[in-house]
């Protein structure tokens, strides 16, 4: 396990963050597959695709951001306690 209090902090949050980014490009692309896909059935399909994909990503970025300041913050306090 790594020990975030020891190194450079913005080493470690660029390292935590490269977790999150390639998260949200994969949804991105996931996203774009979609208005694809939709894209013949009109312009009312394609709105409801982007909103709905807007909306999944405001839902999505401050939940994977407490995921992973949750389990930072366990893995610090278990090598505490060792």
């Amino acid at each position: 396990m790594k020990d975030l209090t020891q190194g450079s902090v913005t080493k470690h949050l660029l390292h935590m963050s490269a977790f999150m980014a390639v998260s949200m490009f994969v949804q991105t692309l996931y996203l774009l597959a979609d208005l694809y896909w939709v894209g013949s059935l009109g312009k009312e399909a394609i709105a409801a695709v982007g909103v709905a994909g807007n909306l999944t990503m405001i839902v999505l970025a401050p939940d994977k951001k407490i995921s992973h300041a949750a389990s930072s913050s366990s893995i610090n306090l278990s090598s505490c306690r060792s």
